[in-house]
C-alpha cells in the first residue's frame, strides 16, 4: 500500500459512510484519530514505539486535523500501516463541516497483511452507527 491507495481507500469509505453529503470531504471533513489499544492481541516492538512516540496523547489529543493532515499523519508509518483503522461520523463542529473520528488500531503491519484483511477498502472498516 502506498500513499495513493490509502488515499484513495479512505476517500472511498468516506463517501460510502456519507453519500448524502454533496461536498468536498477533501477540503471540508475534519477528522479526529483515536489510538484503540486491543486486548488480547499481541504487540511487537515497533507497535510499541509507534505508541509511545506517534500515537499519543501529546500528538494527537483535543487535534481535529484536515484531510491532508490525515494522510501526512499516516504516511510518516509507510511502509507499515495499521491494520485496521474504522471511521465513524462523529458530529458537525461549529463551522458546519463534518468532524470523522478515525479510530486507529495500534497494531502496524506491511501492507500485505493489511490488504489482506477483510475490509472492502483496507484498512478502512466503516461504522455507521452514530455517536
Amino acid at each position: 500500500m502506498n500513499k495513493a491507495i490509502f488515499r484513495r481507500n479512505l476517500l472511498l469509505a468516506l463517501n460510502e459512510l456519507c453519500p448524502d453529503f454533496y461536498l468536498n470531504i477533501e477540503a471540508e471533513g475534519r477528522f479526529i484519530i483515536t489510538p484503540k489499544k486491543e486486548d488480547g492481541k499481541s504487540y511487537n516492538s515497533t507497535d510499541e514505539y509507534i505508541r509511545l512516540w506517534v500515537m499519543n496523547d501529546e500528538n494527537l489529543k483535543g487535534k481535529v486535523l484536515s484531510f491532508d493532515e490525515v494522510i501526512s499523519f499516516y504516511e510518516g508509518l509507510f511502509p507499515l500501516c495499521p491494520v485496521w483503522i474504522k471511521i465513524k461520523f462523529h458530529k458537525k463542529n461549529n463551522e458546519n463541516r463534518i468532524v470523522f473520528n478515525l479510530i486507529s488500531s495500534l497494531r502496524n503491519r506491511k501492507p500485505s497483511v493489511v490488504m489482506g484483511t477483510e475490509s472492502k477498502y483496507p484498512p478502512f472498516f466503516i461504522d455507521k452507527t452514530l455517536t
